[in-house]
């Protein structure tokens, strides 16, 4: 695989990427073994989803600021 711009992550083993890699350690496998928590995904969406919401409240009340500053409101 070849790197087309310096931004971008070289295609090499694990160990040279800076930082450790990260997963979860599952706390109960299933019995078929899978060990996908869904609790734990669900509540790291929805905490996802939070944060996400509350930028973009954070961003449309800085645009009508700044539309409202242009406007002379």
């Amino acid at each position: 695989m070849a790197v087309t711009n310096a931004h971008h992550i070289d295609a090499t083993p694990a160990e040279s990427i800076d930082g450790d890699l990260q997963y979860r350690v599952p706390l109960l496998p299933a019995i078929d073994g899978n060990t996908v928590d869904i609790h734990v995904e669900q509540a790291a969406f929805a905490e996802n989803a939070l944060q996400f919401q509350a930028s973009l409240r954070f961003l449309d009340n800085r645009f009508k600021g700044l539309i409202s500053a242009i406007r002379g409101d």
